[in-house]
């Protein structure tokens, strides 16, 4: 079941190579939009933990068992994040985050197209069918701070 946060308090812990070393920590996130979204729609940026800040290349995401990178992410368009998946969300730091309770803050947005598209005027004779018909949609960026406060046992 998930919880109303978006940043799940339900797998938050440090994450270990296979020599028993933190090599940093994961949370999970839920999807902000109500239709879930196409991954090409999804805007990562800074995961910032106590004030210590952790850039979009420290990050990689976990959607239905797959793993990318933030830049991968913004290039398919053909993968869908339902709304009901929650992504893992798996950060790089070396020896990870201490017991105790954290500030977790993820900057997360999503770019959806809203509106009917606006053509270019009508071709004025058949020799201006050829040209490229540009089309322009007007779209819309959300980009949002989420927060919760959560421990690591």
């Amino acid at each position: 079941m998930l919880e109303r946060q978006n940043i799940q308090t339900r797998g938050f812990h440090n994450v270990y190579d296979e020599d028993g070393n933190a090599i940093g920590f994961q949370l999970c996130f839920r999807s902000t939009y109500y239709k879930g979204v196409w991954l090409s729609q999804v805007r990562v940026g800074d995961l910032i933990v106590d004030g210590e800040v952790f850039s979009r290349e420290d990050q990689t995401w976990i959607i239905n068992d797959v793993e990318y990178t933030p830049d991968e992410m913004e290039k398919l368009g053909t993968i869908h994040w339902h709304i009901l998946d929650v992504a893992t969300i798996v950060v790089k730091k070396p020896g990870g985050l201490s017991q105790g309770y954290h500030d977790v803050t993820v900057n997360f947005g999503t770019v959806s197209s809203y509106g009917p598209a606006r053509f270019a005027p009508q071709p004025k004779d058949k020799s201006e069918w050829d040209k490229p018909f540009p089309i322009e949609v007007f779209s819309m960026l959300a980009v949002r701070e989420y927060h919760n406060r959560m421990i690591i046992v």
